[in-house]
């Protein structure tokens, strides 16, 4: 009797995309039985995605399920699953504000398939050269509130896996200081006559 294959995609059953620049990751497969005379064929949800190719390895370019099939001597199995997901994303409904105003910006992530997550969300104030871990409630959570300018970014652990979303920018803009300088104060007007005033 021939032996029936075991694969395995070496990489792990769960997997993620390291940030939101990332495009690729590259999944490998092995027959734990023997390296020899081996086919491939890849499945994306159950899905065929390597029509015609028979290579060890995939680059998996999308979050989603895959497994691979190996064939030998006319024996097949399929791999275990394993779980591609997407990096971490942020929304927010409005990302400035006035100095001096005290207001916040709620930031919220959206977790894109982690099934034991925790957060960290973390700020840059120098562009995004430099992120260090943000303080105050929330940074825990999926829900974050920025009182600060800054780039802000959540980072999520998941067993092994760590995913960190896109930056999301919050600015402060500045108050204007504004100053009339004409007419003098104390000017006095005439009732019913106009007053033009000019400010910086």
């Amino acid at each position: 009797f021939n032996s029936i294959p075991v694969p395995i995609i070496t990489e792990g059953a769960t997997l993620a995309f390291n940030n939101c620049s990332t495009t690729t990751i590259t999944l490998s497969a092995t027959n734990s039985v023997t390296s020899n005379g081996n086919t491939y064929q890849w499945f994306l949800n159950g899905n065929s995605i390597n029509v015609n190719g028979n290579n060890a390895t995939y680059n998996a370019t999308q979050a989603g399920s895959y497994s691979v099939a190996i064939t030998n001597n006319g024996c097949t199995a399929t791999s275990p699953i394993s779980k591609v997901i997407a990096a971490p994303s942020l929304n927010a409904a409005n990302t400035a504000f006035c100095a001096g105003t005290n207001a916040s910006i709620p930031i919220s992530g959206v977790n894109t398939g982690f099934t034991n997550p925790s957060y960290q969300w973390q700020i840059s104030t120098d562009g995004g050269t430099t992120y260090t871990n943000a303080t105050g409630a929330g940074i825990n959570s999926l829900t974050y509130t920025a009182t600060i300018a800054g780039s802000y970014q959540l980072v999520v652990t998941d067993g092994g896996v760590t995913s960190t979303s896109c930056p999301i920018a919050v600015t402060q803009f500045t108050r204007p200081n504004i100053i009339i300088t004409s007419p003098p104060t104390n000017y006095a007007a005439c009732a019913g006559s106009s007053v033009v005033l000019f400010a910086l």
